[in-house]
């Protein structure tokens, strides 16, 4: 069995990040910007809730939950972790974080940075064929809302662009070597928990993750909630995390998907070649 522990915490503002150090299980996939920049591409389809992912190369490809896929007709997030092999193409299912935009001459997406944890909660819990599309813009709507942004498509991505400098902040953290996930903790308490199966995979969307868990944070600070240290709540969260169970299964893109709970925690295991590739996690309530 894979061997992981919690590092040493770190306190960037109102944000705890708790390190998750672990054996790398030499999955040979690349991230989804690196793929990009080497000749793959996301496309438009004409369907809100589908894209197409073509890797021409040899390696498999990674496209992780609450990935940001910006630009063509709308902006886009991926609903599950995925794997599309080398020499394949394969649809993507994905909601749309952009309400306020049909339109565009461009046909190819580039990358953003990764969904807040509520709306990626909402995605795992319920699923591209339960979730309702305008729950999706609420939230989304509700987050520009309470940030104070002003974006005339309803944008998720105008939140990254207009809190940029703010966001900053959330991200001055060199995380150790051997880290292959983080738990992070705001004002609200547990936000969410990201573990991979490579440090090398975890180190490149890094930043992506704490931008996004910086949504909620920043919100947080915003409303005037009280941020309390409790390191008590980070043993009973990975406790927690540890003792979840799988509850049921499915086959998504290139992986085999488990939905994960235990009493506090509920979440999701994609696993590529039989290892775990990335788990997520949430409060349950």
């Amino acid at each position: 069995m894979r061997k992981v522990e919690l590092g040493t915490p770190v306190v960037l503002g109102n944000m705890l990040l708790v390190p998750i150090l672990g054996d790398d299980l030499c999955l040979k996939v690349i991230p989804l910007d690196e793929g990009l920049s080497q000749g793959a591409s996301v496309e438009e389809v004409g369907y809100i809730n589908r894209v197409v992912v073509k890797n021409p190369l040899e390696d498999p490809l990674f496209i992780m939950d609450g990935e940001e896929l910006i630009g063509a007709l709308q902006d886009r997030i991926a609903v599950y972790s995925a794997v599309v092999e080398g020499n394949k193409e394969e649809p993507l299912e994905v909601v749309c974080v952009e309400k306020g935009r049909w339109e565009g001459e461009e046909r190819q997406f580039h990358t953003g940075f990764s969904a807040f944890p509520k709306l990626r909660m909402t995605l795992t819990f319920e699923g591209v064929t339960r979730v309702s599309q305008d729950k999706v813009w609420k939230l989304v709507e509700n987050k520009l809302t309470t940030l104070r942004v002003s974006s005339a498509t309803m944008s998720l991505h105008h939140s990254f662009t207009a809190r940029e400098q703010e966001l900053e902040l959330y991200t001055k953290w060199d995380p150790p070597e051997d880290c292959v996930g983080v738990m992070a903790f705001s004002n609200r308490g547990f936000l969410c928990c990201d573990i991979f199966g490579s440090q090398r995979i975890f180190k490149s969307l890094k930043d992506k993750l704490l931008k996004g868990y910086a949504l909620d944070a920043l919100e947080d600070r915003i409303k005037g909630k009280s941020f309390k240290l409790d390191l008590n709540q980070v043993q009973r969260i990975w406790k927690d995390i540890q003792q979840s169970k799988a509850i049921s299964s499915n086959r998504v893109v290139g992986c085999k998907q488990e939905i994960l709970a235990s009493s506090k925690v509920k979440g999701k295991r994609s696993l590529y070649m039989e290892k775990s590739l990335h788990e997520t996690f949430f409060p349950s309530k």
